[in-house]
């Protein structure tokens, strides 16, 4: 009972300012009573669609929560002591909460790890890529910030989504009042001065690319809507710097 009152708190009637005010410390108090981290860092490796280009990788796969920075920093740990010649995190997530992205950001930063998104992942002991099977891995929201982190950032194929949006702070709802049906104007910005510069404080010495290449990707991916996803092309992910490097 007392881990649901802690995650469910009563603020469905308040602003969302005041929501995000309480939401936030309930989540973060809810975590430290159950483990509920869906993330996964695992040996294994990263592969194209034809398992042609293949690189051993230290793979993080699931949504990102409140908490999970300190998850990644304990796993990454451990990894590292046992599997000292890797030096590759591939991605596959959804993204997530901002906060724990921009810690687990910092770990690869600081270990001068690289980073990579292909278009299938497999642990060592799991699941091997089967002929004629299509797979797509993703990196989207707050996952696409974690990948600037790495020193290179290489790409393994092309079915795989890079997945762009708006930003947003926890329980922020202001978007939701843009009609589904409205296109995506270029050059209009769904997210506000205030957000972004935050967001921008939270991640500048946390990735590997320059202040005005992170401010540029703030303003690109600002134009859909956080309700939204859209899927960057090979070229726009190259202009942007989300990649050093391709696989194909």
């Amino acid at each position: 009972m007392l881990k649901i009152f802690l995650y469910t708190p009563i603020t469905m009637a308040l602003p969302s300012s005041w929501s995000n005010f309480l939401f936030r410390p309930s989540l973060l108090v809810y975590r430290l009573f159950a483990d509920t981290s869906e993330i996964t860092l695992e040996l294994g490796k990263t592969c194209d669609q034809a398992a042609e280009q293949c690189i051993q990788s230290f793979n993080l796969a699931g949504p990102i929560q409140p908490g999970d920075g300190k998850i990644f920093r304990d796993k990454l740990s451990k990894l590292l002591e046992a599997h000292a010649n890797v030096n590759m995190v591939c991605l596959n997530s959804t993204g997530g909460d901002n906060d724990s992205a921009a810690e687990i950001a910092s770990e690869i930063q600081k270990h001068k790890l690289n980073t990579c998104v292909g278009d299938m992942s497999f642990g060592v002991a799991g699941l091997q890529p089967e002929s004629g099977v299509r797979y797509t891995d993703t990196c989207a929201s707050a996952c696409t910030f974690i990948l600037l982190a790495g020193t290179e950032r290489i790409a393994i194929g092309t079915r795989f989504k890079l997945g762009l949006h708006s930003p947003r702070s926890v329980l922020s709802t202001e978007d939701s009042a843009i009609p589904d049906e409205d296109p995506i104007a270029k050059g209009v910005s769904f997210t506000s001065a205030e957000l972004r510069e935050s967001l921008f404080s939270l991640y500048e010495d946390k990735v590997s690319v320059s202040n005005e290449q992170l401010q540029a990707i703030f303003a690109y991916v600002s134009r859909t809507p956080a309700f939204k996803m859209y899927s960057a092309s090979v070229p726009e992910q190259m202009a942007l710097g989300f990649f050093t490097k391709r696989l194909e």
